[in-house]
């Protein structure tokens, strides 16, 4: 498999409408957007990047994250595999890299170590999470917040044309999973507390999260 970044593309899944936490990728830490920071992490890698978003929710998640429409992909809002497949534009052999955009904590140097090495793995899906269906828990030494799944463009492919149920449909990689060799990586050290959960789900976790990145604080080494 090649390693060429321009065969690599991130997909941000994002949406205005989370249960928990309405519109909280619009909330600001700092001067920016959670989106806006979760948005440029991945630009840093170098990679190509595209926010997927529900019908209906561009130009305001857009606006938020400060970049243009080339960077937008719209889909349903429940069909979330269609929603990831329609938005790679890598070609057959690319790697899809998925981040969702609640997690501001998942650097550009974590997401590049993630993908060099699915690329020596030879895998076709690669986690940082627990891989137990429908659990976030982790087995490595990452919390939930710093979850990066890599993935090849082809097994997207598959997963798209036979995952039929709706839950194969609204969980982007369950399928996959299923069907394809996959592997845990623990890629280095989170420098915070294991206890604690970084993905914003709650207002409590903006808060924790916010004073991390207020105070500049390192969080990850390889």
């Amino acid at each position: 498999m090649a390693s060429d970044k321009h065969n690599v593309q991130i997909i941000i899944q994002a949406r205005l409408l989370s249960t928990r936490f309405p519109r909280k990728i619009l909330k600001k830490i700092g001067d920016k957007s959670i989106i806006e920071i979760v948005f440029n992490n991945c630009l840093e890698t170098g990679y190509n990047t595209v926010i997927a978003v529900p019908f209906g929710e561009k130009n305001k998640i857009a606006e938020s994250a400060s970049c243009g429409e080339e960077f937008m992909s719209e889909g349903s809002e429940t069909d979330v595999l269609s929603r990831f497949y329609n938005s790679a534009y890598v070609s057959k052999g690319g790697i899809v890299v998925r981040i969702t955009s609640d997690c501001p904590l998942v650097t550009s140097e974590l997401i590049k170590s993630c993908v060099n090495y699915f690329v020596v793995s030879g895998v076709t899906y690669l986690t940082t999470t627990n891989l137990d269906i429908g659990s976030y828990n982790t087995v490595t030494n990452f919390p939930d917040g710093f979850d990066v799944e890599v993935f090849t463009y082809d097994s997207l492919c598959e997963a798209n044309k036979n995952a039929k149920s709706k839950l194969e449909r609204e969980h982007v990689t369950l399928w996959i999973r299923n069907n394809f060799e996959c592997c845990v990586y623990n890629p280095g050290k989170v420098l915070l507390s294991l206890d604690n959960k970084y993905s914003i789900d709650t207002e409590d976790d903006y808060f924790r999260v916010s004073k991390i990145i207020d105070l500049g604080e390192k969080v990850w080494e390889p």
